[in-house]
């Protein structure tokens, strides 16, 4: 695929799975339109559905590249995605990636960008990019408030988080963070992502806008020590606008400030007793929600929510 013709090449590598790319994704569908080049770099099972839509989601002016990952019976082509991975695949996953660090540096080799723009998982991306004279800057997906409390639980935890809204009894703030003390190929998650923030180039980019997060995106500047600028909110523009019309009808008919978003992402595998603890609550609570749950578990979600009428389900 010929890739539009640009004075500004830009390579991005966002971590394997789906809600991170996606973004990526449209922020490098907004780079074209100011005549850069862009690659996309992924794992071939990711990058495999993007470039069957490619043309007709409008996004034919940018270049996907194939990212390998080591292969073996234990470890297929098909693992080298957080979709449908077993949790304790994850740390496997995660070495695999890093493992994928030679083929990274012959890639940039190959097509020499100007830019890598790289993800929170993976502080090897920058290191490699800086061993060949590249810039790089890591792009957060997962915004300003959201960032600023990883960082924060994982540098002063002895200090209260200065925000009431995400004020928790320190208990629950330990749980909240705990993930990021997972380890995997001898580094935690919290190593990585520090790692990624402290190798970006100057700045850092986030997916969020100074309207909805100017208070949390100063205040992760000022913990970082870092630049911190907003991208926007990046919505992807639906492909199936008939499922999209329905969603919007049913919004349109709900009060402002009366619903709940739930999703936990494709990495979090919420069990039998959890759904049924949440669809619990939201039964006692009486609000309107949509709810993202895997399909497999979604007869479980049905089942307990009875015959409410007040959310709706969307299938990840």
């Amino acid at each position: 695929m010929d890739c539009k013709p640009g004075n500004y090449r830009v390579l991005m590598l966002p971590w394997l799975v789906h809600g991170h790319i996606s973004p990526f994704l449209e922020l490098a569908k907004r780079l074209t339109k100011s005549d850069f080049q862009v690659y996309l770099c992924s794992t071939p099972i990711n990058l495999n559905p993007i470039r069957e839509n490619a043309i007709s989601s409008n996004f034919s002016f940018i270049q996907f590249v194939d990212l390998h990952l080591f292969t073996s019976l234990e470890f297929p082509t098909d693992y080298h995605t957080t979709k449908n991975l077993s949790p304790h695949l994850m740390p496997t996953l995660k070495t695999a990636f890093d493992g994928a660090k030679y083929n990274f540096r012959d890639i940039l080799k190959t097509l020499k960008p100007d830019l890598v723009i790289y993800d929170f998982l993976q502080p090897w991306a920058p290191e490699v990019a800086s061993e060949e004279k590249i810039n790089s800057v890591l792009f957060l997906t997962c915004g300003a408030a959201t960032s600023a409390f990883l960082v924060h639980h994982t540098t002063n935890r002895d200090a209260e988080f200065p925000f009431p809204a995400l004020k928790f009894p320190k208990i629950q703030s330990q749980k909240l963070v705990q993930f990021m003390y997972d380890v995997s190929n001898c580094l935690t998650n919290k190593e990585r992502f520090l790692g990624c923030i402290e190798r970006s180039s100057s700045f850092v980019l986030i997916k969020t806008s100074n309207e909805i997060e100017a208070k949390y995106i100063d205040f992760f500047s000022a913990l970082v020590r870092k630049e911190v600028v907003s991208v926007g909110t990046l919505v992807q523009y639906p492909i199936d606008i008939t499922e999209d019309s329905v969603l919007m009808d049913w919004l349109s008919k709900k009060e402002p400030q009366s619903l709940v978003f739930i999703s936990f992402g494709s990495e979090f595998f919420l069990s039998k007793e959890e759904i049924e603890e949440i669809a619990y609550g939201l039964e006692l609570s009486n609000v309107n929600f949509i709810w993202v749950v895997e399909a497999k578990k979604s007869a479980y979600m049905r089942h307990y929510l009875k015959d409410s009428k007040r959310g709706l389900e969307k299938e990840a």
